[in-house]
């Protein structure tokens, strides 16, 4: 924020005494001074900008745009207040004329480093990311070691895929800014993605140390670790989190990820958690959303929207998405895409290629995107996130669209009534199970519709006539491996004292944790093998390393369970009390193999120790699995693009009939 210095004569004492209430944070001492000011002037630009500036940092962000775009007319050569107008438009979510009036600071003052800094960072939040890299060059040759400029051409590096280039740059703003809690935690979040987990916790709780009240500290901690397995300790950093900054949405979304991960947490708690969520962030939107005017013929062509952020390369889900899109009926749906990838690449390109009409999101506020899909007609709006990370769920909760619905990379409940339907199948969501969900489950054949991966290897002969042991393996992200799955995994090693385990574990002082429990139980180190998280080709080949892969539970693979099946490897899963912990019986029915299904610990248990006791059927097994997989409704993308095609047109007649 930059004060202004130059000011009229004869209100100039009431305004510098304002202003020293202003600069200690007493918002409204400092209003009641530029009030007087204006009082005696009404026109006068220092007092006007000035009491903008407060309503900004207060959060009235109407009151601040008006105030400072009039003081702007009353003085157009004053570069700080295009500024601070600017920051008070992004905040309000109006990106497009925050750029415009950064653009005219810095023609105005091109040596002013607050005015480059700031516009790099809109432009960045805006997708434009070669610019916002020059712009943050600009206000770092003008100003070395500007630290907030140092803070955003980092994470623009970053949101380019130059990750090695932000860690450098964080590593810089560390050194020269020694107490900077902000720079710590980038640079852990950063650490986190590369897998780095020992750093990013340890640079993490610097920053809670040296900052308290900075709630994206504790935040950050509670990403970090959460992917070293360490849930309750993740969950106590969220509600932290939660606890100094109870409004922001994405912070308790975070928390409510952690409770499919934590056995303490049953169906029936989990819902009223995702229910307290709604209570807070979406449901005043709801109560406040305007009629909506879509024309309610049963059987016209319907407008389907999909909104997700991860219609690109390195998303899971593109393996289900791209088949999908690729098979819509067109004649009969229009198919929308509101996609916030910041950097696209092919894959964008091809689902962009899908859809009748593709929209870039980066940038637009909930609400902008909320208008938006209001203004295009859609009939179905499909949310492609949940609560993962960068959602829209607010946007969803302003209700743009008549039919809402949830699919894919969160199989459990948003906790708003503004989210009509959820899809499932009935392997994934029995009927005793409707109660776990504020949404109604539209239960199609299957859920899944994968898409073989074009650079998967051939499946190899079965590793233990190679290696002469079996090979367990659970290639799923870590965070899913709970003790108690640990347990189970040390009483089959136990039982077959020559088998192996191969296990994706970054490096960390977690990977001893889990090693010592394996001990505990005499089951030797040697005999546990990590492996950090890999390209994407090199994961597919580990399969060809692997026997058998266990399933983790209480929350099951997904994706990683039908990479495993692609590549020739069973899975054995255990039957769980939630879509999240069913995934693996969802899969493993749809593909035929109901034998791999446990329906207790015990039985986990045994079905791995019997496969891995009869090499004969597990190698018949590995080289059937692909060709059994290719012929299941699994990977019959027309088939499965139908049944959800008529799953959308039975809720919109549900809609069309009141």
């Amino acid at each position: 924020m930059i004060f202004t210095h130059a000011m009229s004569v004869d209100v100039q004492p009431i305004i510098l005494a304002a202003l020293q209430h202003h600069q200690a944070g007493r918002f409204d001492q400092a209003s009641a001074g530029y009030r007087q000011a204006l009082n005696a002037n009404p026109n006068e630009p220092d007092a006007l900008h000035l009491l903008g500036v407060v309503a900004h940092q207060t959060g009235d962000q109407p009151a601040a745009i008006q105030l400072i775009l009039r003081a702007i007319e009353l003085r157009p050569d004053a570069p700080e207040f295009y500024v601070n107008g600017a920051n008070a438009l992004r905040a309000a979510g109006q990106l497009d004329q925050a750029i415009q009036l950064l653009h005219r600071a810095v023609q105005l003052a091109p040596t002013l480093p607050e005015a480059q800094s700031n516009l790099a960072i809109a432009l960045s939040d805006s997708g434009q990311l070669t610019a916002a890299i020059d712009h943050f060059k600009q206000a770092l040759q003008l100003r070395p070691n500007f630290e907030a400029a140092m803070l955003g051409y980092a994470a623009a590096l970053s949101r380019a895929n130059r990750s090695d280039d932000a860690i450098a740059c964080l590593r810089q703003t560390i050194s020269a800014h020694s107490r900077s809690a902000a720079a710590r935690v980038n640079l852990g979040n950063l650490l986190k993605q590369i897998g780095q987990l020992d750093e990013a916790i340890a640079l993490l709780n610097e920053a809670v140390a040296l900052n308290p009240h900075f709630a994206e500290a504790h935040n950050n901690l509670g990403n970090a670790l959460f992917e070293a397995g360490l849930i309750e300790p993740a969950a106590d950093a969220f509600r932290q989190a939660i606890h100094l900054r109870p409004r922001d949405p994405f912070m308790h979304s975070n928390l409510l990820l952690t409770l499919y991960r934590d056995p303490r947490a049953t169906p029936r708690s989990i819902l009223a958690a995702h229910r307290d969520w709604a209570s807070l962030h979406a449901e005043p939107l709801t109560a406040a959303a305007p009629p909506l005017q879509n024309d309610r013929l049963p059987d016209r062509v319907l407008r389907v929207g999909y909104v997700a952020s991860s219609f690109n390369n390195n998303a899971p889900a593109r393996r289900f998405v791209v088949p999908l899109f690729r098979s819509h009926d067109h004649t009969k749906f229009q198919i929308v895409g509101y996609s916030d990838v910041a950097a696209p690449d092919a894959t964008t390109h091809q689902l962009r290629g899908y859809c009748d009409e593709w929209h870039s999101t980066v940038g637009l506020s909930d609400a902008q995107l909320a208008g938006k899909i209001r203004a295009d007609r859609i009939d179905i709006l499909v949310d492609l996130m949940l609560h993962a990370g960068g959602h829209r769920l607010l946007a969803f909760a302003r209700r743009p669209a008549p039919v809402q619905v949830t699919y894919l990379a969160y199989a459990g409940t948003s906790g708003m009534s503004a989210m009509d339907w959820r899809i499932t199948d009935p392997h994934l969501d029995p009927p005793e199970s409707d109660a776990n969900y504020t949404e109604r489950s539209m239960r199609i054949e299957s859920y899944w519709c994968y898409e073989s991966p074009p650079e998967a290897p051939a499946v190899g002969p079965l590793p233990a006539h190679t290696t002469g042991f079996v090979t367990f393996g659970c290639l799923n992200q870590f965070s899913k491996v709970r003790p108690e799955t640990i347990d189970a995994w040390t009483v089959i090693l136990r039982t077959l004292p020559n088998s192996r385990l191969l296990l994706r574990c970054d490096p960390g002082s977690h990977r001893a944790k889990v090693t010592e429990q394996f001990l505990k139980h005499d089951v030797q180190a040697a005999r546990i093998e990590y492996l950090p998280a890999q390209p994407f080709r090199q994961y597919l080949d580990t399969y060809n390393r692997i026997d058998i892969a266990l399933d983790p539970f209480p929350c099951n693979g997904g994706t990683t369970t039908c990479d495993a099946l692609w590549m020739g490897a069973p899975v054995v899963t255990l039957a769980g009390q939630s879509a999240v912990a069913r995934a693996g019986v969802s899969v493993l029915s749809h593909v035929g193999l109901p034998q791999l299904i446990a329906r207790s610990v015990e039985e986990y248990i045994q079905i791995a120790c019997n496969l891995a006791s009869d090499l004969h059927t597990l190698s018949a097994l590995r080289t059937q699995l692909r060709n059994q997989m290719q012929r299941s409704t699994l990977c019959n993308a027309e088939r499965f693009t139908r049944g959800l095609e008529q799953a959308y047109r039975t809720m919109w007649r549900h809609w069309q009939g009141g």
